[in-house]
């Protein structure tokens, strides 16, 4: 179940382990594919998205994501040396931690998270 407080609109969680206490966010569950516009510098060629290392840093409802590295107005456990080698550092780029889609926390207070809109895997790109 996810969201900030009981009773906020929680959802089954469709097996995605719990990271944080209660009363903090957990990870997004799967989402249906939505795509972009698919330029080289939103490029993926993971179906997990564990490559995306692009710059989308607002949902798809328009939020602006919050930085991985802050704890507000979301206080979360996904740290960079919890989570090496996925793309999370001292940004607020959308990414596919835990999940098949990328997301971010939000910096509203709701929702706490939401999907971000990254394009369409490709077979390759042409960037290194």
């Amino acid at each position: 179940v996810f969201g900030c407080e009981p009773g906020d609109g929680e959802v089954e969680s469709r097996g995605i382990e719990q990271w944080a206490s209660t009363n903090q966010p957990s990870l997004p569950p799967p989402a249906p594919p939505v795509y972009g516009t698919g330029s080289d510098d939103e490029c993926y060629t993971h179906h997990d998205l564990s490559d995306y290392r692009g710059r989308v840093n607002h949902t798809l409802s328009g939020h602006t994501c919050q930085k991985w590295s802050s704890q507000e107005p979301h206080v979360h456990s996904i740290f960079p040396e919890l989570y090496v080698d996925q793309g999370i550092g001292d940004h607020n780029f959308c990414r596919a931690i835990e999940s098949t889609w990328a997301w971010c926390f939000t910096t509203v207070r709701r929702p706490p998270w939401q999907y971000c809109r990254v394009g369409r895997r490709r077979n390759s790109c042409s960037h290194g």
